[in-house]
């Protein structure tokens, strides 16, 4: 029987990971190489994306799973927060 919460865990990690990764990416191109034609939309977009590193963050530091026991509902949160 294999243990189906690390499995969990390490998907949930890797995922985090990569969105930082992307999110982090597009960030430093839009900073870096966006022509000044396009910087109101650029400001926009740059702060979507700081939202979504912020959103990466805090998903990567809490994962909450919820469980169903009988007639009662179990919050399991992993991680250090």
């Amino acid at each position: 029987q294999m243990d189906y919460t690390l499995l969990i865990i390490i998907c949930h990690s890797i995922i985090a990971i990569v969105s930082f990764s992307i999110n982090f990416l597009l960030l430093f191109s839009m900073l870096f190489f966006t022509p000044r034609s396009s910087r109101p939309f650029t400001i926009l977009m740059i702060f979507h994306t700081c939202m979504d590193i912020l959103n990466t963050l805090s998903s990567f530091s809490s994962m909450s799973r919820i469980l169903l026991l009988d007639w009662h509902l179990v919050f399991i949160s992993h991680g250090p927060c």
